[in-house]
């Protein structure tokens, strides 16, 4: 093989990219929005949020009947935050959000929550809700999750929670406590997302190695009301990030450990999780 100058620059380019830590090969778009701006008074809100190894975010809000109401693409700044004014007074009600990367729509999704608007906000604690107080509450596992490999960077179901609302009147619940019995490290989570079977408490939230507590304990935010004698199955997925690119074989194990309510819960607590093994 004839070396010239073009191949050397070639080969030695070839071995950088070989040498790279892999975290820097894999960067991976991600995006969260800050809990606190979901629920606001204002009928002209501001959404903020954090977003990495990405320059912009495409914001969109939807109403409740799919018509966009903002679109704009927004800069991230040097800290990694967004923001994101709505300049169009907002009808009260609840509105579909979602963070895609990039300037466009076509960027992959990477956040999505529900706003609501004309409400007051409110820090939910796990430890002391009044959220259906009153009323009692049946919680269940749904037997859907085996568990098994799940690759980093992606999102894995982590826990379906059935809760039936055994009262004659309605009742509510502002969360669930979950806490991490395998062996991954807490970090290795970056967000978790929520829904549930009847299309509603969509929302994603943004968690640190500090968002858990020392028993590696942590409440995922997720208000929503239960008519009398009637059930929501709730789904909670766990997204990894990029922490978990150096955590390949080590496990996430999240069981629930108790619900965030002022009601009387019925069940077995703590309902054990699904054993994911982080793989690429």
């Amino acid at each position: 093989m004839h070396i010239t100058n073009k191949t050397t620059a070639t080969l030695i380019a070839l071995s950088l990219f070989a040498l790279a830590p892999l975290g820097a090969l894999a960067a991976h778009p991600e995006a969260d929005i800050d809990t606190e701006a979901l629920t606001t008074s204002s009928t002209k809100p501001t959404l903020t949020g954090t977003a990495s190894a990405t320059p912009y975010v495409r914001i969109r809000i939807e109403s409740e009947k799919g018509k966009s109401v903002f679109t704009k693409s927004i800069r991230v700044d040097k800290d990694k935050e967004w923001k994101a004014k709505v300049s169009k007074k907002l009808a009260k009600g609840e509105y579909e959000v979602t963070v895609r990367a990039g300037k466009t729509s076509k960027g992959d999704l990477l956040a999505e929550g529900v706003l609501a608007v004309g409400t007051t906000s409110s820090s939910p604690d796990s430890g002391a809700s009044s959220a259906g107080k009153g009323t009692t509450l049946s919680v269940s596992s749904v037997p859907l999750l085996f568990g098994g490999s799940a690759r980093v960077l992606s999102s894995v179901p982590v826990a379906y929670v059935k809760v039936m609302n055994a009262s004659d009147k309605e009742s509510a619940i502002d969360g669930i406590t979950l806490v991490q019995n395998g062996s991954a490290p807490v970090s290795v989570v970056s967000s978790f997302s929520t829904s549930d079977d009847k299309g509603g408490s969509r929302a994603t939230h943004a968690v640190t190695a500090s968002s858990f507590d020392k028993d590696r304990t942590v409440f995922v935010p997720l208000a929503a009301t239960i008519p009398a004698g009637q059930f929501r199955i709730f789904t909670i997925k766990a997204w990894l990030g990029i922490d978990s690119l150096y955590k390949v074989g080590t496990q996430l194990k999240l069981d629930v450990a108790s619900i965030g309510t002022g009601a009387k819960v019925v069940g077995t607590l703590p309902m054990a999780g699904t054993t994911w093994t982080l793989s690429y």
